[in-house]
């Protein structure tokens, strides 16, 4: 194949369409995926800048399948071992999810679900907040029976990824998790969050009473008065029905893998806002690190 004869003028963007294609592990997200192959394809980039360049085209049919061979193979190892670096999202998925109980919550703690974009990130998020008790990776507000991350971060049902929140009501307040969750993601931005892209990635806040729901559209309304946001905001305000656990892989899995590249570049930032808003909140032991 002749890369440089892609459907795309750019050959750049021809390689990468065609490469990472071929190279994409399957079961890895699409956003995170992508910074296995940005090497691959600035070498490929840089060569066809030296093609272009008077002195630079000796030797080039060489250099060109040198060049390539080298990144095919640097992409490739570089994906496999990002793609373990999550977990293996690509193993152990035929087998469907447990169903949160409820009914089991730990003594003196109420619940709270919300979905804000990748569960890695608000999980961390509210790990860190005063009060919180725990906090747990799952899907919710889709039809589908024990849905899978395979099958969700594909797009193939209409589950978010969300968090089921304990909380101790004596320590911080629904209203108070409803500003946090606010404040710590983009409530404009439809069936996406940042570089995730999808309605499983969609804004929702899922509540179990009808006063939960008022503090919920009565801090809605507040916003889009206060001028904060040019856009309107799409949060889904929904009654919760269930709540599937996710894969043991996904739990805690900012603490486990915090060298991860989407970890650093987009989960950090959200932890580092809610710590720059919440100073106050903050639990001790999160405090420096």
């Amino acid at each position: 194949m002749n890369l440089l004869k892609g459907t795309s003028k750019n050959p750049c963007l021809s390689f990468e369409a065609i490469f990472f294609a071929d190279t994409r592990p399957e079961g890895m997200p699409l956003a995170l995926a992508k910074y296995s192959f940005n090497a691959a394809k600035l070498r490929f980039c840089c060569l066809v800048s030296c093609q272009r360049h008077p002195f630079g085209r000796k030797n080039l049919r060489f250099k060109f399948s040198k060049w390539v061979f080298r990144s095919a193979l640097y992409s490739v190892l570089t994906s496999l071992l990002v793609n373990l670096s999550t977990g293996g999202c690509a193993f152990g998925q035929g087998q469907g999810t447990e169903l949160a109980d409820l009914s089991q919550k730990p003594a003196g703690t109420e619940v709270a679900i919300f979905a804000g974009g990748c569960f890695w990130c608000t999980e961390a998020v509210f790990e860190r907040l005063t009060g919180v008790v725990d906090v747990v990776s799952g899907y919710t507000a889709g039809s589908q029976e024990s849905p899978t991350y395979r099958q969700v971060s594909y797009g193939k049902t209409d589950h978010a990824e969300a968090i089921l929140i304990y909380y101790n009501p004596a320590r911080v307040s629904y209203e108070t998790l409803v500003a946090v969750f606010f404040a710590t993601h983009d409530p404009t931005q439809l069936n996406r969050q940042g570089p995730d892209v999808g309605r499983q990635y969609r804004s929702g806040v899922y509540f179990r009473t009808e006063a939960e729901k008022k503090i919920v559209t009565d801090h809605i309304a507040k916003l889009e008065t206060s001028g904060k946001y040019e856009g309107k905001i799409v949060t889904e305000v929904e009654a919760f029905e269930k709540f599937w656990l996710a894969e043991k892989y996904h739990q805690n899995y900012y603490e486990i893998n915090q060298s991860n590249p989407y970890i650093i570049k987009v989960a950090v930032p959200k932890v580092k806002k809610f710590k720059k808003y919440f100073p106050t909140l903050v639990k001790d032991k999160y405090k420096i690190e």
